[in-house]
């Protein structure tokens, strides 16, 4: 293992100098280093990038470079680039021009500097010790033109830009103005920010953004026994460690079995074509790999290392002698099960867990994911038996199913069991059956139109959410913005300490106007978008059901302060789901470092402890009485 020496005052040296240059010798040059032997393979890469049925499958070739003969696959840092590049390409829609330079200490110790011209974040690969470090992992993962730190993956992405304060100072003091008018004048012109609905979209990003940037990470390797190689101008990292630092985040998952490299959207269905080859077991080595890399991986993207008390995961898995032999295991199916009781019984959080065991195990899937629903953990065992008593409740009131929509007098209640958003924004303009919804875009669109239709008497607003345990983030923000006008979003990445809020409204009367500066002056919203007008009364039905997305809405209203809360505690799930796969090619998901939150006084808190409702109901049956509940909304004041 290298010495870990390197100082933040190098690194920052090293960014700025980005021209290859030599530097002095250094004491941390590795006398023992010995010649290493790379081979280059060159196997076939499938891929697929949408997630809509028939979505295109893409045939090419793949580089991967094996040291001394060994079996962990490794990539050329600069081929790896160029790769990455293409798949922003595809997934996000937009192009990003990585940009490498050398810093060299000596042939076996040297930075490789990859930049991001558009934003001027920097990775810096440190061979000699081992490190990666971001000056800003989220600006270096960030979309290009969008402004957000912080973002989830099916959240659209602010293309507003902050204020510079600082610059209008320095404007206005180049050109000084005679009068206060002018003075005034001056001042609102550079305060209005372009307005963003130039583009005809279900959704916009309003100009309210606030991000706060974060720490400098480093990732150390030589922590996880995981080594960086350099050869002359080309650096080699694991492309399992690259992966899971820079593709997982786009919801992206990548498996090597041997004879071809798939890639799929998660969820998609190619990722079973590496089911096609015969099972293995694992080396020793490439077994303490694949649990080193699991260690590496969770240390830094589990979002709920803090609230779990783990400090980090190697000693986590060690201080259990049994399921650290299973863990190292050179049977694949030790380390599927294991990882499977470590995600479902001891982190059960909710989100976490195993979707696809390896294709290295060569056994039935089905029979496998079935085992696993022994090693539910206490609080997994309680939703579920929690789900089943608000089921059972609410088929015992509506034995043909619940309507998506219903008016009871004067009241109109909609409900959704999960977010769904099932469109390209665009697509909900030109509906032929909208009164036939089938997602949750949908059925808002039809709600709100029947609500504001002439003479309507619906004076009472119910969201039951009491049966939602989560979905898509992007339908979620569809239903906060119809109660709220502008849908506040949260967020920040517990590993950095970046945080954003972003704001966003919906077009929800689909006449194309979400903001409008028809003066210069200050940004309006259509105020047909929403019902937060002041005509109607607000209310949400929550439960411990109401989980992740269906915790993230209640805690929006909660924070607008417009809605009133009805039920009880939500179930919480304040980290969005992160996919991942192991060196072994197991399919898994985490409680991922992209963190919904409240903020208070300027501080963010997170939401996992779920969000308390304003009135309480204690019996399930009362959920679903709505006749009984019209009348409670009569009474409250």
């Amino acid at each position: 293992m290298k010495r870990r020496l390197v100082k933040l005052a190098v690194l920052l040296t090293a960014f700025v100098l980005l021209p290859v240059r030599a530097l002095p010798e250094a004491a941390n040059t590795r006398e023992d280093q010995k010649s290493i032997i790379i081979e280059k393979k060159t196997f076939p890469h499938l891929w697929c990038y949408s997630k809509k049925e028939g979505g295109e499958v893409s045939e090419g070739e793949m580089n991967l470079y094996f040291m001394d003969d060994g079996d962990i696959p490794y990539v050329a840092l600069s081929e790896y680039m160029d790769f990455l590049s293409k798949l922003y390409s595809k997934v996000k829609k937009a192009d990003i021009a990585y940009e490498i330079g050398i810093d060299a200490v000596n042939e076996t110790n040297r930075y490789f500097i990859v930049t991001r011209p558009d934003n001027k974040s920097a990775m810096i690969v440190n061979s000699g010790e081992d490190t990666i470090t971001f000056t800003s992992y989220n600006a270096f993962s960030q979309k290009p033109g969008s402004s957000a730190l912080v973002t989830m993956m099916d959240i659209p992405d602010p293309v507003t830009s902050n204020i510079d304060i600082s610059a209008i100072i320095r404007q206005m003091s180049d050109a000084p103005t005679e009068s206060s008018e002018d003075l005034n004048a001056q001042m609102a012109a550079l305060l209005t920010p372009p307005d963003p609905a130039a583009e005809h979209s279900l959704f916009v990003a309003t100009n309210k953004l606030f991000n706060r940037r974060g720490e400098i990470l480093t990732i150390n390797l030589a922590d996880y026994s995981i080594d960086i190689v350099c050869e002359g101008d080309e650096c080699y990292l694991p492309f399992q460690t690259l992966n899971d630092i820079l593709v997982c985040p786009l919801y992206i998952e990548y498996v090597f079995n041997g004879e071809k490299v798939i890639g799929d959207v998660h969820g998609g269905t190619l990722i079973q074509e590496a089911n096609t080859v015969e099972p293995a077991d694992m080396s020793e080595t490439f077994a303490m790999f694949n649990f080193h890399e699991f260690c590496l991986f969770m240390d830094f993207f589990y979002g709920l290392k803090e609230e779990h008390h783990i400090d980090n995961f190697m000693d986590y898995v060690m201080v259990d002698t049994g399921l650290f032999a299973n863990m190292t295991s050179t049977k694949p199916i030790d380390f599927d099960g294991a990882l499977a009781g470590l995600l479902l019984q001891d982190l059960d959080d909710g989100h976490s867990g195993v979707n696809q065991f390896s294709w290295r195990c060569g056994q039935d899937n089905s029979l496998m994911m079935l085992s696993m629903m022994a090693q539910m953990g206490y609080s997994l065992t309680d939703r579920s038996r929690a789900a089943k008593t608000f089921g059972e409740a609410r088929k015992a009131a509506y034995p043909d199913g619940v309507p998506g929509y219903e008016e009871i007098g004067d009241t109109a209640f909609v409900t959704f069991d999960s977010f769904t958003f099932e469109r390209d924004p665009e697509e909900y303009y030109e509906l032929e059956d909208p009164d036939n919804p089938k997602d949750t875009a949908e059925l808002i669109l039809y709600a709100h139109r029947r609500i504001t239709r002439p003479d309507s008497p619906i004076k009472n607003i119910v969201l039951d959410l009491s049966l939602n345990g989560g979905g898509n983030s992007d339908a979620a923000i569809v239903a906060a913005s119809w109660f709220t006008g502008e849908a506040k979003i949260a967020l920040r990445d517990p590993n950095t300490g970046a945080e954003t809020i972003a704001a966003y409204r919906t077009d929800l009367n689909l006449n194309g106007v979400t903001l409008s500066n028809p003066d210069g002056g200050a940004e309006r919203y259509d105020p047909g978008d929403s019902v937060s007008g002041g005509n109607y009364r607000l209310f949400c039905l929550t439960s411990p059901i109401s989980f992740s997305c269906g915790n993230l809405v209640p805690a929006i209203f909660q924070q607008a302060g417009n809605v009133t809360l009805i039920g009880q505690r939500t179930g919480g799930g304040s980290n969005g789901v992160l996919p991942a796969t192991s060196a072994s090619g197991t399919l898994f998901q985490i409680s991922g470092n992209l963190q919904i939150a409240t903020v208070r006084n300027g501080a963010f808190y997170n939401v996992d402890t779920g969000i308390e409702p304003h009135v309480r109901l204690n019996y399930p049956e009362s959920f679903y009485d709505r006749e009984s509940l019209v009348e409670m909304i009569h009474r409250l004041k």
